[in-house]
């Protein structure tokens, strides 16, 4: 064991398997057995489940990718090898490969000069993009369940975060604006029933691996849902969106916005080819996902305590602030 990371449900061993014949890196997830019960009272876009099966989920998840990006042979894509599945205690172990996540990658251009985005991530996106909709092409896993297939689910949610959000103390008139503007372009853009897929559940730079030639690979789903499209495609631009502040350095350099915004271009683009792209429809599950992420930064500032409170607080509502800016501008772009 070469060392180890603690998340909120699971702990990370990095482990080296060496012997005769063969040398692996392998990444080994563990359930804990100290989950914080505070989480389970975080307001977040699912309905939280049992750490044991979540793990189970995962594995099985990230088998069947492998399974599929093997099968149709894309050379875009890379496939995760998945080893062993472990009952007592429960874990998983995933070969290790070493490359850089699209989040790191794009972090490392924050003192670049160039006045235009690098054509290896704009690829990079593109493939990301042609990953996503190939991973919506699978089906249904045994323990995948539908959520939220029509469109006044969608309303509601928003609302559940919205109201969630009043509560804490944020103005009520700009969440009543936000949900005017939502309400609307719901019932001029949204089908009653929308088109659904496999989801991923936490589709974001950080999980999408790079290596040669900007081929990718994608980690950390469960599978858990099938849901519509655009959920997936509307957390990816809002996490996008929130990485640019640290790409501009938060004011040190030029505002690398336009890079971000030609970077969504790539993104959607890769995902819908020559077909028309549902900007409205995105832009609506872009706010869904930055009003949870919002949401939850709210609640881990009200709640946390403890050894290094102070730091953590403000590092919380610095995100948050974000999610308002960002929040502000989608709704503008709604309405443009």
């Amino acid at each position: 064991v070469k060392g180890h990371q603690a998340r909120s449900l699971v702990i990370m061993y990095d482990v080296e398997v060496a012997g005769p014949a063969c040398h692996l890196d392998v990444i080994v997830k563990v359930v804990r057995e100290d989950v914080d019960p505070e989480l389970t009272r975080k307001p977040i876009l699912g309905a939280w489940c049992d750490s044991k099966k979540l793990l189970a989920y995962e594995y099985k998840a990230l088998k069947s990718i492998h399974d599929h990006v093997r099968e149709i042979g894309d050379e875009r894509f890379l496939a995760v090898p998945v080893l062993n599945y472990f009952e007592n205690p429960t874990a998983f172990a995933m070969e290790r490969l070493h490359l850089p996540n699209l989040r790191h990658l794009m972090l490392k251009q924050r003192w670049s000069r160039a006045g235009a985005p690098p054509a290896a991530l704009r690829r990079a996106f593109r493939n990301t993009g042609a990953w996503l909709q190939s991973f919506h092409s699978m089906p249904r896993l045994e323990h995948t369940a539908a959520r939220r297939p029509h469109r006044q689910e969608f309303v509601e949610s928003v609302r559940r975060f919205a109201d969630y959000l009043a509560a804490s103390g944020v103005s009520e008139h700009f969440l009543s604006t936000l949900m005017r503007g939502v309400e609307s372009t719901v019932k001029e853009t949204l089908s009653t029933e929308l088109p659904c897929a496999l989801g991923h559940g936490d589709f974001a730079p950080r999980n999408v691996l790079v290596g040669q030639d900007q081929c990718v690979a994608v980690i950390d789903t469960p599978a858990r849902w099938w849901y519509p499209i655009y959920e997936d495609l509307g957390y990816m631009l809002a996490s996008m969106r929130l990485i640019e502040p640290q790409l501009s350095l938060h004011g040190l350099v030029p505002s690398r916005s336009g890079w971000i915004r030609v970077f969504e271009e790539d993104f959607v683009k890769g995902y819908f080819g020559h077909e028309s792209i549902p900007w409205s429809a995105l832009r609506l599950y872009q706010i869904q996902a930055l009003l949870a992420t919002w949401a939850s930064a709210v609640h881990d500032i009200k709640t946390n305590s403890g050894s290094g409170w102070l730091r953590y607080k403000m590092r919380r509502s610095v995100k948050a602030a974000q999610c308002r800016q960002q929040v502000r501008l989608a709704l503008e772009e709604l309405d443009s």
